[in-house]
């Protein structure tokens, strides 16, 4: 499990094992990494993203590591960012807030054209069509908007994926 909040890492060296193991797994190119807040913080600050990165500067304006930068720098079309936060405390206890995505990367191929013989690390299936219900409580003075859908995510291939699970 590395630790990017090391000058000496390596996270690129770690990025490149895991986009190496899905494509010789799969034969397809990883084209999305999902990245956790709590790991962001230290990659897009690291010298050795940030050297690469910070040609871009302009006179006015410092280096930005973005994460439209890291996707080009890592070759992969899209680099997303779980910034949700989830109370892990107690009921009762004290708030403890962290990131769901913690300091976690995942690195994976997800298919631009679903389809059954098209490996992708995951899809959402969807049952059913959406039924929106739109009603008049009189009585409440309101008016109500009623939602239903089904779905499910699920794993489809877990050789299309990678995680990096970072000690940070």
């Amino acid at each position: 499990s590395p630790t990017w909040d090391d000058d000496t890492s390596d996270p690129l060296g770690d990025i490149e094992t895991g986009i190496n193991t899905v494509e010789l797994a799969i034969g397809r190119a990883v084209n999305t990494a999902i990245i956790g807040r709590g790991l962001w913080r230290y990659l897009k600050n690291h010298p050795d993203v940030v050297d690469r990165l910070k040609y871009g500067q302009t006179s006015g304006g410092p280096a930005i590591v973005s994460l439209q930068g890291v996707a080009s720098l890592i070759g992969v079309d899209r680099v997303l960012l779980t910034r949700a936060v989830k109370n892990t405390g107690n009921e009762g206890a004290s708030d403890s807030m962290s990131y769901i995505g913690g300091n976690h990367m995942v690195l994976m191929y997800v298919s631009p054209t679903p389809a059954l013989d098209v490996p992708s690390a995951g899809y959402v299936f969807q049952w059913k069509t959406r039924e929106v219900n739109r009603y008049r409580e009189d009585q409440e003075h309101q008016s109500v908007v009623e939602c239903r859908a089904s779905w499910d995510s699920k794993v489809t291939a877990s050789d299309a994926g990678y995680l990096i699970k970072s000690g940070a």
